[in-house]
């Protein structure tokens, strides 16, 4: 039961601090979502120890387990609304690609670089 507390009152704060942030998000002069905002609070008051981590980690832990859960409806009306199925595995086989590109280039290259400065010594 006090786990269950401690999850509601852990989820109310991060909610408060959501709104907290988009009350502030519509009066600043510059664009910023409001959930940005409210992280960035939560990041304020944590650095400045109003706010403990041992107070949002349970919910916290809770959002990280289902993250991947919550992305799956953002990523399929994003394909929806753009473009078909192959043009997106199209355009992620090229970001693939060129990554794995890169990171064996720079592997081969920092080797090259160790062996050079070992040999001399």
């Amino acid at each position: 039961m006090a786990r269950l507390l401690r999850l509601a009152a852990s989820f109310l704060l991060l909610w408060g601090l959501l709104e907290a942030g988009q009350a502030l998000a519509s009066i600043l002069p510059v664009t910023l979502p409001g959930s940005v905002v409210g992280m960035v609070l939560l990041l304020a008051l944590l650095e400045l120890g109003v706010v403990r981590l041992a107070w949002v980690e349970p919910s916290g832990d809770l959002l990280l387990a289902w993250l991947g859960l919550l992305f799956v409806p953002a990523g399929l009306g994003v394909l929806d609304v753009e473009g078909s199925v192959g043009e997106w595995l199209g355009l992620g086989s090229i970001i693939l690609v060129g990554g794995l590109v890169t990171i064996g280039l720079v592997g081969v290259l920092v080797q090259r670089g160790v062996v050079r400065d070992l040999e001399r010594g």
